[in-house]
């Protein structure tokens, strides 16, 4: 699971990229979740040791809540 505050940032962009009409697809979030992750924290990542791996389903999950 992303902590409160990466998913309030990852959630703040795919926001900023829809509004801007941005059609996003699970492979943008997946890229986007992974670029913000690698810059925050790349700790969290399951390839780095991390808990996270984002997937194709975790990322409809995302697209759903916008």
């Amino acid at each position: 699971m992303l902590g409160q505050e990466l998913d309030a940032l990852l959630m703040d962009r795919l926001r900023e990229l829809k509004d801007a009409g941005l059609t996003l697809r699970p492979k943008s979030v997946m890229g986007i979740a992974r670029a913000l992750l690698e810059s925050h924290s790349p700790h969290l990542l399951m390839e780095n040791g991390g808990s996270v791996e984002i997937r194709n389903t975790w990322a409809k999950s995302f697209l759903k809540r916008i």
